[in-house]
């Protein structure tokens, strides 16, 4: 892989992103999942998780780039990381509180938004310690996602997605290690506790 396919892998596939397209596939190939919704909501919806999970907290990232706490937009500084993802949880934690005094009925997606925030906080207290990848935890997560969905409603049409998803994980993992931001034990580290807490959580809950 060359170093400008690794870029616009990890550009594409960021963690914030991944909300917006996840839900937006789920929304598209399995509705039934996630609510009976006319289409304009459904859109409405997918429109309103990308203003709160990435349109918000890439504002936030803009500010801190542009007073100085941050040093660049894809936080390859470990300490620098602390912050940002703080405000990050705080933004999901606002899409979450109005996911569910709004439209309560969608059981399915905000608990996929609480286990990602979950994830957030984990990877934030390891953080601390050790520069996980982000990257890795993401696309790992949504993977684990679409895996036990695939896994509980075989019907839903989900397994090419779910496929795609773990080679596309694998892919954003090469291009981190490509562009020498991680280490393998980093980016593996961070596939291992999105999987972790994307299907250990689904599987608890569901």
């Amino acid at each position: 892989m060359n170093t400008r396919l690794a870029n616009i892998i990890s550009l594409v596939f960021q963690p914030l992103l991944m909300p917006t397209f996840l839900f937006a596939l789920l929304f598209w190939l399995a509705p039934s999942l996630m609510g009976a919704f006319p289409t304009p909501v459904r859109y409405q919806l997918v429109l309103v998780i990308f203003l709160l999970t990435f349109g918000i907290p890439v504002l936030s990232l803009l500010v801190f780039k542009s007073t100085g706490w941050i040093s660049d937009l894809m936080l390859t500084n470990r300490k620098e990381r602390v912050v940002p993802f703080i405000f990050i949880i705080i933004f999901y934690s606002i899409s979450t509180y109005f996911l569910t005094s709004r439209l309560s009925a969608l059981g399915l997606l905000v608990d996929m938004i609480y286990l990602t925030m979950g994830l957030l906080v984990a990877s934030v207290i390891v953080t601390f310690w050790w520069k996980i990848s982000i990257h890795s935890a993401g696309m790992a997560a949504s993977a684990g996602f679409l895996w036990v969905l695939n896994f509980l409603y075989p019907g839903a049409g989900l397994y090419y997605p779910m496929l795609i998803s773990i080679i596309l994980t694998g892919a954003t993992m090469t291009a981190r290690l490509q562009l020498r931001v991680h280490t393998l034990g980093q980016v593996t580290a961070g596939a291992l506790l999105g999987i972790a807490i994307s299907v250990g959580g689904m599987l608890f809950l569901y």
